[in-house]
């Protein structure tokens, strides 16, 4: 997990203790790295950006560079009142990372009221409300500055931190969006790995070692972790059932699979553990079919079903229903967590 740091502020001492707090208590995994414009004497990668005080706009080439030699997960903004700081953390946002804005209590109604006319107003409205609708998470160091920031942002994600545990805090949304992103942005080796070990657990064998780079590793163990596929890996057990009970049970975790999608809960193990029974036990297609139709959850079921197969590749004639894949099944796999 790599973040980068930006503060094009005066007040970059102020901004850079948070940051090695924030790099001192950090898993060994994170990389920290700071962009600034002026010299700063840090054990940490420092990249040196330097505006032209003529042109407020000679930044962006000089940026992307290092956004791109980088290529971080996240990019944090620290601190308030600069231009150079929005167009970083928009020029992040518009390529696609992860963008984070801590302004320090420096946007509220006590710093807005000093030089309003003159100068926060015009502020204000060409770059600061802008900035604070732009990043994906913002954080608050005050119940003050967290009331002016949702009338800035609307109903953009606002997290007022702590005092105590404000490290902490930060760190846990860096490992959940990281997380986030890197199963969203599963590759295809990686998928196909996941697969092959489920296909092996669904038919009773032992899951088939895998080898990947250390980098799709990280990705497939958080992938397994956060769809609660690494338990069953591991345990490489498959259920066994009556033949009465396996209509109950398959019916109640349609059921239950559909109520978790709509909470936000569902995962792939959910799809996998529906899977396994479809496929190893023996029970009454007919009655399945009928509980499902009177529960309106049979077209529910057939996306399912295709879903499952493509994970882990059910054989053919073990399905109560046919697999459907249309676009509801295609919108149905981005409601997994």
């Amino acid at each position: 997990m790599k973040i980068l740091h930006v503060i094009l502020d005066d007040n970059v001492k102020k901004y850079l203790t948070p940051i090695q707090s924030l790099e001192r208590n950090s898993p060994q995994t994170a990389e920290h790295i700071v962009v600034t414009d002026r010299q700063v004497d840090i054990d940490m990668k420092v990249h040196l950006l330097k505006p032209k005080k003529w042109n407020i706009f000679s930044i962006r080439n000089k940026f992307l560079h290092i956004l791109y030699t980088e290529m971080p997960d996240m990019v944090h903004v620290h601190g308030g009142w600069s231009y150079a700081q929005y167009q970083c953390l928009k020029m992040s946002a518009n390529r696609g990372f992860i963008t984070y804005y801590s302004p320090y209590n420096e946007i509220s109604s006590k710093t807005i009221k000093t030089n309003l006319w003159k100068e926060k107003i015009w502020k204000c409205i060409w770059y600061q409300r802008p900035m604070v609708r732009c990043a994906d998470h913002v954080f608050s160091h005050s119940k003050k500055e967290t009331e002016f920031l949702k009338l800035f942002g609307g109903k953009k994600h606002i997290f007022q931190l702590d005092e105590v545990e404000k490290t902490k805090q930060i760190h846990t949304r860096y490992r959940e969006d990281y997380e986030m992103k890197a199963v969203k942005e599963i590759d295809l080796r990686t998928m196909a790995s996941v697969h092959r070990q489920l296909h092996a657990v669904l038919n009773g064998l032992p899951a088939p070692e895998i080898e990947l780079t250390p980098r799709w590793q990280q990705q497939y163990e958080i992938f397994c972790r956060r769809h609660g596929l690494s338990e069953i890996i591991t345990n490489n057990q498959v259920p066994r059932y009556t033949e009465e009970d396996s209509v109950n049970i398959i019916v109640s975790l349609i059921k239950e699979l559909k109520m978790n999608l709509e909470r936000g809960k569902a995962t792939f193990g959910d799809v996998f553990s529906l899977c396994t029974i479809m496929q190893n036990n023996e029970y009454d297609e007919d009655e399945v079919c009928k509980q499902l139709h009177n529960s309106s959850l049979y077209n529910f079921t057939r996306r399912i079903v295709q879903i499952g197969d493509e994970l882990c590749g059910i054989e053919p004639g073990y399905l109560p229903v046919l697999a459907l894949n249309d676009e509801s099944t295609i919108d149905l796999k981005k409601d997994f967590i």
